[in-house]
């Protein structure tokens, strides 16, 4: 097993992250970079597409999200599925002009999850495969811990000195330490139920202050969604039908407005009826019996 070493402000190597080279993988993944780190070869994963994200409305969050990241906060946001968190992070990595790696927490995940894997190539040797939160650390770029209360404790352990003054991580498996570049950013989603059920540990906590809210928009804000995100080009009828049925609908989340939207359109195209109607069987087939009628 190699030891640890760090000799550069941010790679074991002293290279930059933008020095590396594309390279395939054995397994022929064209979009996974190589990059070594004094002898130790990693595989990187390419970052999200955060093109054309748009976060529509509650410029005041946007503002809250940056001045954290402009004073070295890691920050945490917390609402209901469907409201726009991800989106949220999406858009401010291409604000800031970052890529956007994503961490997805589940109850499996494991501390060599969160920074190296192995694997065995199609030749039967070891290759080395970093992560997302890895990547970002070193190629300087947003790192978004989507979901993170429902990661096990002892991964979220791995964090700890990502989020405080080291900026570092550490890989006992690849033998490597890793500095973060300094522009490396980090943000987490919680959904409220999951952090009720399993409460972050307070190591982890404390380092995601500030934790911002995100409310449900408005009924107004999520019509300017469903046509930033094509509905402009729908019939006038059928958003007239879905202004009406999202004013008197309750609890309805973006998402969720935006999957009705998309049905009732394509409902009407397989077999033309009325608007209204088409609206009221997507919502039902969307959001249930109970929460799909409403307003209709």
């Amino acid at each position: 097993m190699n030891t640890l070493r760090n000799r550069s402000p941010y790679l074991a190597n002293g290279r930059s992250p933008h020095d590396t080279d594309p390279a395939l993988t054995a397994s022929g993944e064209s979009l996974y970079e190589r990059v070594t780190l004094h002898g130790v070869t990693l595989h990187l994963p390419p970052p999200n597409s955060t093109a054309d994200t748009a976060f529509i409305g509650q410029e005041s969050l946007v503002t809250a999200c940056e001045a954290a990241w402009a004073t070295g906060l890691a920050f945490a946001l917390e609402s209901p599925p469907g409201n726009g968190k991800t989106t949220l992070a999406a858009h401010l990595a291409q604000r800031a002009g970052q890529p956007l790696y994503t961490i997805q927490g589940h109850e499996e995940l494991t501390p060599e999850d969160l920074v190296v894997t192995a694997r065995i190539s199609g030749s039967g040797d070891v290759e080395y495969v970093g992560s997302p939160l890895l990547a970002a650390m070193m190629r300087g770029g947003v790192a978004l811990f989507d979901e993170i209360a429902k990661a096990p404790a002892r991964a979220l352990a791995t964090l700890v000195p990502v989020l405080d003054d080291r900026r570092s991580i550490s890989s006992v498996l690849a033998g490597i330490t890793v500095r973060a570049h300094p522009s490396f950013k980090f943000c987490a989603t919680l959904n409220p139920s999951d952090s009720a059920r399993q409460p972050l540990p307070d190591y982890i906590d404390e380092r995601l202050r500030p934790l911002l809210q995100l409310p449900r928009p408005d009924a107004e804000s999520i019509v300017r969604i469903v046509l930033n995100a094509g509905g402009a080009r729908a019939d006038v009828n059928l958003l007239k039908a879905f202004r009406e049925w999202l004013s008197a609908a309750t609890e309805v989340s973006p998402r969720a407005a935006l999957k009705v939207f998309r049905y009732a359109t394509a409902l009407l195209l397989n077999e033309p009826s009325l608007p209204a109607n088409a609206i009221a069987q997507a919502s039902v087939a969307v959001m249930g019996s109970q929460h799909g009628r409403a307003g209709v």
